[in-house]
């Protein structure tokens, strides 16, 4: 069994802690693996913070918001790149995905 370390940041509480419980719960286990992954999870309310516990922790995956108080989530990516955190950008991969929701006006 292998144990990645996640890195949830989000401002939001009911989406942070919906991540978390699913994160912790769930493990990857597929017959062509050599071991299943389980997940360790870590979680911020802000990107200050997930800077904090980047630095501390060295998550090998980092969820991250964009939009939060404080710095924005664009800024904590670029801190991680700068500071080379090796084990979230490893050979500097870094992979971004964005998606925007928003109420539509009828």
């Amino acid at each position: 069994m292998a144990t990645l370390k996640i890195l949830v940041v989000d401002d939001e509480p009911g989406i942070r802690s919906g991540v978390v419980r699913i994160l912790r719960n769930f493990r990857v286990d597929y017959p062509f693996m050599d071991e299943f992954y389980d997940f360790e999870v870590s979680e911020a309310a802000s990107g200050e913070e997930g800077i904090e516990i980047a630095d501390r922790e060295l998550p090998e995956i980092v969820l991250l918001d964009n939009k939060l108080p404080g710095i924005q989530g664009v800024e904590v990516l670029e801190y991680i790149r700068k500071k080379k955190i090796r084990h979230v950008c490893g050979d500097d991969h870094i992979v971004c995905l964005a998606r925007t929701c928003r109420k539509s006006n009828p």
